[in-house]
């Protein structure tokens, strides 16, 4: 609110963050597309987990999983969990 009054820009930590990571990826990565619940989806994906498990270990339901991972894979132009894997990688999200 300080910033705000006396006329300064002030992000949250996480859309800070997403703009950073498009300034200096140059490019479109997961980070600056998607929203904090569906990278989380993305990366446990991309780690080899299944709608299941996902689902589980966020307690949500694999339906939710499963519509999250489709639009994950749209907004990415990605079709195969192999593709994931080599974004998420790519990116930094995982380790190899």
């Amino acid at each position: 609110m300080r910033k705000a009054h006396v006329g300064e820009l002030y992000f949250l930590p996480s859309i800070a963050e997403r703009l950073a990571n498009l300034s200096v990826r140059g490019d479109i990565s997961p980070q600056s597309m998607l929203d904090s619940r569906s990278l989380d989806i993305f990366t446990l994906l991309a780690e080899g987990l299944t709608n299941a498990e996902i689902a589980e270990k966020l307690d949500i339901s694999t339906k939710t999983v499963s519509n999250t991972s489709q639009n994950i894979k749209e907004k990415l132009g990605v079709q195969r969990q192999a593709e994931m894997t080599k974004l998420a990688l790519k990116h930094g999200l995982i380790q190899a």
